[in-house]
């Protein structure tokens, strides 16, 4: 008696979704033990990884071993009268580890660290000195605080964030914006937001021409948007494209080169937006959240070259 044969079903086809980042692998304890190893020596590190070798090799060895030399490393440091320096250090460390940086681009981050000079650009900061006097405020931009944890320009590839180590690494994991390369102190005439995270793109966002690619051409179009939706219904648009030609409207960057150096100097200025607002050369946009009205609140920047 023959007995019936099963046919395997064709695989169904996966959703089709935006495709996501690939990111270098790291050991989940990856970020404990740069922290660890951004605060010690050279020689005391090495004597930690040999004590460490001492005990069951495994995956949840590591991450209990590791969560414990950072537990113990940061108490150790509240007691130290140099302890605000060695938790920046051990928080750059985490969050370069975090953001898939190797131990060399870590190391290069710690050679810029410059603790003072970070605490006076924060003290020194306008923004920071009008939400000290604001009552409603009170408590969140004390001189202790600034002192402890200062915020800072942290500069990645595509941005610039203003704000403490650890907001830029929280904010950045999600983004597409490079590898972090440079910490500085803010500038004086830098502008914050009192309770959001603050960031610039710069030029070679994609996000920001994106962004200015579709305001220039709303702009251009005026009252004859709809022509786009019409031409695209038709079968033939090359119409359109001569009106578009004769208009001078194709899109052309008004940015420089990638490299270009003044792309790191910005100016800022409060301007009012609307729905019909024209991006004028070199704006770009900052804040956490981007709203759906047009950026109502947002913070326009007018980069200088």
């Amino acid at each position: 008696m023959e007995t019936p044969t099963q046919s395997a079903s064709p695989p169904k086809p996966k959703p089709r979704g935006r495709k996501q980042r690939s990111r270098q692998h790291r050991e989940p304890f990856a970020s404990d033990r740069e922290a660890v190893r951004a605060v010690l020596s050279a020689d005391a590190f090495r004597e930690v990884e040999e004590l460490r070798r001492q005990y069951p090799k495994g995956i949840e060895h590591d991450i209990f071993f590791w969560q414990a030399a950072r537990v113990q490393l940061v108490r150790r440091a509240l007691r130290h009268p140099n302890g605000a320096l060695r938790l920046m250090r051990a928080k750059i460390g985490a969050v370069g580890a975090m953001l898939t940086l190797t131990s060399s681009e870590i190391d290069a981050l710690l050679a810029q660290v410059n603790f003072h000079g970070f605490v006076a650009g924060a003290l020194a900061n306008q923004c920071i000195l009008e939400f000290q006097r604001d009552s409603r405020l009170d408590g969140l931009w004390t001189e202790p605080t600034l002192r402890a944890n200062p915020p800072l320009r942290v500069e990645f590839e595509h941005a610039v964030v203003l704000g403490t180590i650890n907001d830029a690494g929280d904010i950045a994991k999600h983004k597409s914006w490079g590898k972090l390369i440079a910490l500085q102190p803010l500038a004086v005439d830098d502008r914050l937001y009192p309770r959001n995270i603050t960031y610039m793109l710069k030029a070679t966002s994609k996000l920001r021409m994106r962004w200015e690619f579709r305001d220039n051409f709303r702009q251009l179009l005026g009252p004859k948007r709809s022509l786009v939706s019409v031409r695209r219904a038709c079968c033939d648009a090359r119409p359109t494209l001569q009106w578009l030609t004769n208009k001078r409207a194709m899109y052309a960057p008004r940015h420089g080169p990638a490299d270009d150096p003044g792309r790191s100097s910005m100016q800022w200025e409060r301007s009012p937006i609307s729905a019909s607002t024209q991006i004028s050369d070199g704006t770009a946009f900052s804040g956490c959240e981007r709203d759906k009205t047009r950026r109502a609140a947002c913070l326009s920047i007018r980069v200088s070259t």
